[in-house]
């Protein structure tokens, strides 16, 4: 019912709009000559076209940021025979009576409301020196059990809205300042962990650039002296030929002479 009532008004208030938007576009271009409007049912259509369009907004919007309706009476049973209905004073009671028996905990008001789902149970109450989690997951133990048992009736949810808390657990400031330089200082031990590993692979790196330098160095060595053998001994070798070949010359140049 809620959905259909907020299309109906939707509807309503964009055939309105639309009404008055071409009203006036055929204004502004001159289909409609502005003596006309000086006529008083003109008028009258104006200000109930008007009127509509403001109450369906107001309405509409109360119906968008509702999110229930508070209802008035509960439908326990339904069957052929008939029905059992309960009214909301009977489960305001019920929950006032259960709410109030946990310690700690103040019962300030409740509403039964319906939403899309089923029957909701909203109650409003105060908490001193408990846990808001746990008092939650107690109370609403508590009052599905309650209700079960007295109405044999299952709200879809049960909601709770916290007006006042005195908390039991008080902050430890000291305990959080030394946590906080805890922090600090394991921050300041990955930073100096993480420059040392830095530092370390820089100066291997380096290590390992001037090992391969002094490698490339003794190579460079090595090949010099070979070379320089090399063209020692071809130097030994051309020395040899050509003095032989002297030696030869001179042989034949003295062997005609004793003849």
């Amino acid at each position: 019912m809620r959905k259909i009532t907020m299309r109906v008004l939707a509807a309503i208030s964009a055939l309105i709009s639309l009404f008055f938007v071409v009203f006036l576009l055929m204004t502004v271009f001159g289909k409609i000559a502005p003596e006309e409007f000086d006529n008083g049912v003109v008028k009258t259509l104006c200000l109930a076209l008007g009127g509509v369009f403001f109450a369906s907004t107001v309405v509409g919007m109360i119906f968008l940021y509702s999110d229930n309706d508070v209802i008035r009476e509960i439908l326990l049973h339904y069957e052929k025979g008939g029905t059992a209905k309960s009214s909301v004073s009977v489960a305001r009671k019920i929950a006032k009576e259960n709410v109030r028996s946990v310690e700690g905990v103040t019962y300030r008001r409740c509403k039964v409301l319906a939403g899309e789902y089923g029957v909701r149970l909203k109650v409003w109450i105060s908490v001193k020196g408990r846990d808001i989690k746990d008092t939650e997951e107690l109370l609403r133990a508590i009052l599905e059990e309650a209700f079960l048992g007295t109405l044999g009736f299952k709200f879809y949810a049960i909601d709770f809205h916290v007006k006042k808390i005195e908390a039991k657990y008080k902050v430890d400031i000291e305990k959080i300042k030394e946590r906080k330089n805890e922090e600090e200082e394991r921050e300041n031990e990955q930073i100096e962990y993480a420059s040392d590993i830095k530092e370390g692979a820089e100066a291997g790196r380096e290590t390992t650039i001037g090992e391969d330098v002094k490698r490339e160095s003794a190579a460079g060595e090595k090949k010099d002296l070979t070379e320089e053998k090399t063209a020692e001994k071809a130097l030994e070798t051309a020395s040899s030929v050509t003095q032989a070949e002297t030696k030869g010359t001179k042989k034949q140049e003295i062997t005609p002479e004793n003849h």
